[in-house]
């Protein structure tokens, strides 16, 4: 079951551009290598990994996730 949400997983960040899935049974070194060095080529992605990771860093769902576990907590 666990390996059937990895390849979900896998599967949406393939289907977003966030990434690429590659099957770890057949995958050969040179695909991984390939894989890697077009991801770490991608400026396009890069600039949206930057935005995302901007977006999370000024989220407040931190604390508003830690506020609601400490609010069910006390009860």
């Amino acid at each position: 079951m666990f390996t059937c949400f990895r390849f979900d997983n896998a599967q949406r960040i393939d289907e977003t551009g966030l990434g690429k899935r590659l099957n770890p049974v057949t995958c050969t070194e040179e695909e991984l290598l390939g894989a890697i060095d077009s991801l770490l080529k991608n400026d396009q992605l890069a600039n949206r990994m930057k935005k995302i990771g901007e977006r999370i860093r000024s989220s407040q769902d931190k604390k508003k996730v830690a506020d609601l576990i400490e609010t069910k907590l006390s009860v």
